[in-house]
């Protein structure tokens, strides 16, 4: 979205986005994928198209690096009570389907910016190992 260009350094006559220079180094997946044994990418749309999180498997259980599709602990809620989108979205049946998915994984979903993730400097926290 032309609003949207800013955030993401895309667009802007006259700039050049800093990621451009390490595009040869990318490499482009369209829907989930493994990165190496453990550790697997997944698209869970809703947010935006190619969102992406990070699935982790852990001696405690898969952890889930949500990706901007949950920004914050306040939206999945760990009383069980449903999860709550963000206000920035471009398909609310499909940020749906996403938490539903998420929510079958049973992994421990750490949200894109909630600064309370930092409060832990390994994962899982060693109490949990």
């Amino acid at each position: 979205m032309p609003f949207q260009r800013p955030i993401y350094e895309t667009n802007q006559r006259g700039r050049t986005p800093p990621w451009v220079d390490i595009l040869d180094r990318m490499d482009v997946v369209f829907g989930d994928a493994d990165v190496v044994p453990g550790i697997r990418v997944l698209r869970p749309p809703g947010h935006t198209a190619g969102s992406q999180g990070v699935l982790v498997d852990t001696p405690a259980g898969p952890y889930l690096i949500a990706g901007d599709l949950i920004p914050l602990y306040e939206n999945w809620p760990e009383d069980g009570s449903e999860p709550i989108p963000n206000g920035n979205h471009t398909d609310l049946r499909a940020y749906d389907e996403s938490f539903r998915r998420i929510a079958a994984l049973g992994a421990t979903v750490l949200p894109a910016h909630e600064p309370k993730v930092f409060d832990c400097k390994v994962y899982p926290p060693p109490q949990v190992r």
